[in-house]
């Protein structure tokens, strides 16, 4: 299993309990002995055992069970796609040691694939040409090729940081007083007369990682700009606070449907909250009521941003999903159903804009309308092209910079930034 949390889900269902007798269970919570004993166990006849990805590499099950033997050796099951392929190779390796038998196969839930960019369409295309594992084997090592690029652009953006501090330390032991209280100033930017609220509302779902990758990468620049702007066009360069809000859908855990970081003037502090947040939990249509219904209870909030590549739930899937997500509700946060058409009348009737992006044609409509009744904008995000990064920047930044100086800013952000690719 990918994880403790999918292990224990899959363990504790009830289509698994008949099975319960003749299961044993290793996580990294056992001791060294534990594990051990365990791992001595597990290659027996009539026994299933569950296990975390970190023993499919480096584990040595011995067969000395005469019948498993006979019968083809140990069966390894790998219920999801690893981001690498040498991960999946060193699972497979748990079975068919040292020249005995055994044998291998994967079994993975369709709604995982979202963040290889898998849709169901393109599965039932893979299984009807008999070629799914090399179409899932494609998107994975495009997706490795994706954040490959992202980890080498956060590095750089982590070097400059650095830079930026050895000057700082520079300018203290050389006694710099005015590059000292220059970057004090820059680090630690004092509160704002007036303060603008925007809440920024990410699809975390499955399907989703690219935009949240791409977020968290692009943060820094996304702050940096907007304080440039503002700076320059004699606006406070702190009267901003941004909030993030990740939303999924009705078959995560209730203490996962709804994340959401504080009121931040600090890219940092974002950065490290999105790092927290796994892309998971995508069913269809997705709950972007639960999240207007969050922005909506803050009363000082004065825009909302929603980014995603499906439409909200109708009250049809809300009523669904609640009694089929294999979620209990009550005595939690959501006990209580929401439904868009009712939060999205809320926010028209408090005069709350809402700027939408949506990443699939599919979600148009829907996007579109969300911004109409409110009043905001609606703009496609071609988040996987070449310049989806650079719009993502734009979008957001020039977002921010409308309510907090309208036209003027934003023109001023075009003509400093639109060049850029």
């Amino acid at each position: 299993f990918e994880d403790r949390t999918k292990l224990t889900s899959f363990s504790n269902c009830s289509e698994f309990h008949t099975f319960l007798d003749q299961t044993r269970i290793i996580t990294e919570q056992l001791t060294f002995k534990e594990k051990e004993a365990e791992i001595k166990r597990a290659p027996q006849s009539n026994r299933i055992t569950l296990l975390t990805k970190s023993f499919g590499r480096g584990t040595d099950f011995k067969v000395m069970d005469e019948m498993v033997r006979n019968n083809g050796g140990p069966h390894v099951i790998q219920t999801f796609v690893t981001l690498e392929l040498s991960e999946e190779i060193q699972i497979k390796g748990r079975t068919a040691r040292q020249g005995g038998d055994g044998s291998y196969s994967m079994v993975l839930i369709d709604q995982e694939l979202e963040k290889f960019g898998i849709t169901n369409e393109d599965i039932q295309l893979a299984q009807e040409n008999e070629n799914l594992y090399t179409m899932i084997d494609q998107s994975r090592n495009e997706k490795f090729a994706e954040e490959y690029q992202q980890i080498a652009e956060r590095v750089c953006s982590a070097k400059d940081v650095h830079e930026n501090g050895m000057k700082f330390l520079q300018a203290l032991q050389t006694n710099n007083l005015y590059q000292v209280k220059k970057d004090l100033l820059s680090y630690n930017l004092g509160p704002a007369s007036k303060t603008m609220k925007i809440a920024v509302c990410v699809d975390a779902t499955g399907s989703m990682s690219s935009l949240l990758e791409k977020t968290k990468q692009r943060i820094r620049e996304m702050f940096k700009r907007i304080r440039h702007i503002l700076q320059e066009n004699g606006h406070d360069p702190s009267s901003f606070l941004i909030q993030l809000v990740a939303y999924r859908n009705y078959n995560a855990p209730a203490n996962e449907l709804l994340l959401y970081s504080g009121w931040q003037n600090d890219p940092t502090v974002l950065d490290k909250w999105l790092s927290t947040v796994t892309p998971d939990y995508g069913w269809g249509n997705e709950a972007v009521e639960v999240a207007l219904q969050f922005v909506h209870e803050d009363q000082n909030v004065n825009e909302v941003i929603v980014i995603g590549d499906a439409g909200p739930n109708s009250r049809e899937d809300t009523d669904y999903k609640r009694v089929n997500g294999g979620r209990q509700w009550k005595g939690t946060a959501f006990e209580t159903p929401v439904y868009f058409d009712v939060e999205l009348q809320k926010l028209k009737y408090r005069g709350l804009k809402t700027n939408s992006f949506y990443l699939m044609d599919h979600a148009k409509a829907a996007f579109e309308n969300m911004a109409n009744v409110t009043g905001g904008s609606c703009k496609r995000l071609d988040i996987d092209s070449a310049n989806g990064a650079e719009q993502l920047t734009g979008m957001i930044s020039k977002a921010v910079l409308n309510v907090c100086g309208g036209d003027a800013l934003v023109q001023a952000y075009d003509a400093k930034f639109t060049h850029i690719s």
